[in-house]
């Protein structure tokens, strides 16, 4: 079983900022999920992708479920989640 650093919602993570960011977290050892409306192409390989209308709130219940070190929406806030998870201390396995 593959333990990762943290668990990152990413809503979006298919265009040039989101998915460069997603692509950075996958090689830092991070487990991302990309909630994206599938408009602008594939998330960054070795991410997980779920598709749908983020307006939509059947959407969410799978993510519910799971419990996540951080969420990074769009926009200039990519920028500061690669700070966040170099500065989170990496948790211990249980």
């Amino acid at each position: 079983m593959v333990s990762y650093s943290h668990e990152v919602l990413v809503l979006g993570g298919t265009a040039w900022l989101g998915r460069e960011v997603a692509r950075e977290a996958v090689l830092r050892d991070h487990a991302i999920t990309c909630l994206v409306r599938g408009l602008s192409g594939a998330v960054a390989t070795g991410a997980t992708l779920i598709a749908g209308d983020r307006r939509d709130p059947s959407v969410y219940l799978p993510l519910r479920l799971r419990q996540w070190d951080a969420a990074k929406l769009q926009r200039l806030t990519s920028l500061l989640t690669l700070g966040f998870l170099n500065s989170v201390p990496q948790r211990s396995a249980s």
